[in-house]
């Protein structure tokens, strides 16, 4: 496989999330407070975010190639295990190998109805709001304070 260049990676992975589903997550899950993201939508290369710590409250979603969703989706279930809150946002891949073994037993899982209308830029280098991603999304709540579950959420809900 060849290797993306800096400028290819960030043209396929930077997909900015939608303003009224961070305020759905924050409101819902995070009790109101701030949250870091490692994954913002410009992101700065110099620093691996699967690496440090992430705090109590933190949104990702991480670029979707499937090395670095994978390491996100272990840092995920990683800061779990500290007692940490991560609202994990990625497609809802629910037959792979990942999932099963960090996501279906530990985190609440969100099946959003209606594809996310992410923003982004297009191949053509144009800032595109209105496109929706190639599948649907998955909302996974990591928080040992709940159940795991699997549950559609209707597009009102969170919308």
């Amino acid at each position: 496989m060849k290797k993306q260049s800096k400028e290819n990676w960030v043209k396929n992975n930077n997909w900015e999330t939608p303003e009224y589903l961070l305020n759905y997550i924050k409101r819902e899950f995070f009790n109101g407070f701030d949250y870091f993201d490692p994954c913002p939508y410009n992101p700065n290369f110099e620093i691996d975010w699967t690496k440090i710590d992430w705090g109590k409250y933190t949104f990702v979603n991480p670029p979707y190639t499937e090395k670095d969703k994978a390491a996100f989706v272990k840092k995920s279930y990683e800061e779990y295990l500290k007692w940490n809150v991560v609202a994990l946002l990625i497609p809802a891949a629910t037959e792979t190998q990942i999932f099963f073994k960090y996501i279906y037993p530990y985190a609440r899982v969100f099946l959003l109805e209606k594809r996310i209308k992410f923003k982004w830029i297009n191949t053509k280098w144009e800032y595109v709001t209105n496109k929706t991603g190639q599948s649907w999304s998955a909302l996974c709540i990591f928080d040992k304070n709940y159940k795991p579950f699997i549950k559609w959420l209707r597009y009102d809900e969170y919308k």
